[in-house]
């Protein structure tokens, strides 16, 4: 008999829950009943969106699973996470794999996100030739988006090149924080324009 996996992944309409929710699906084949457990709908910090999160989250019974594996960067907020990991610790007994998020309770499976970015701005300073170089966070109380952000004032730093104010937008993750971020780096009367933006995530 295989055993039984829950995925727990926030809205699978975002791109990257999608492909995550795919290869996990492959690689369970002949090996595991895989059960998705996911909201349907945009990402963003609404207030609907978190409550859909919610409710998703008390539909199984984890006692029932041998593996559980869940995407907390996917949902919306830090509140449904919680929540989440409330009802794992009273419920299941398997082992738990935290996908991009290091949660120190369970297996992480991370992404090198400090070496990405410095990459990411070292390209734009040495093959373009740029020096004001703007940035988009996540969520700041993201370890990723923190990593993310060191990453940048560091590789700055290390060329030399200042970054003021201006240069620096606290976002989202998400579409809806775009253009509140072009008005943040071009609202100080008489800087110069960005030479390039680099965001924390492709949304």
């Amino acid at each position: 008999m295989l055993g039984k996996i829950a995925f727990f992944v926030g809205s699978i309409i975002s791109d990257y829950p999608a492909k995550t929710t795919r290869a996990i699906f492959e690689n369970a084949k002949g090996k595991f009943n895989l059960d998705v457990f996911f909201s349907i709908g945009a990402n963003g910090e609404s207030y609907f969106h978190g409550e859909s999160d919610k409710k998703v989250i008390h539909i199984p019974h984890l006692k029932n699973y041998t593996g559980i594996i869940i995407e907390p960067d996917s949902f919306c907020g830090q509140t449904v996470y919680e929540e989440l990991v409330k009802k794992i610790e009273e419920e299941a007994t398997c082992p738990v794999v935290s996908l991009r998020y290091r949660d120190d309770r369970f297996y992480n499976v991370l992404v090198d996100d400090y070496g990405a970015m410095e990459c990411m701005v070292k390209h734009f300073i040495e093959v373009h030739k740029f020096k004001k170089i703007c940035h988009m966070t996540g969520r700041l109380e993201l370890l990723d988006a923190r990593q993310r952000l060191d990453s940048y004032l560091n590789t700055m730093a290390k060329y030399n090149l200042p970054v003021t104010e201006h240069m620096i937008f606290e976002g989202n993750y998400w579409t809806d924080r775009g253009e509140a971020a072009v008005d943040w780096f071009l609202g100080n009367e008489g800087d110069s324009m960005p030479e390039a933006i680099v965001c924390a995530n492709d949304y």
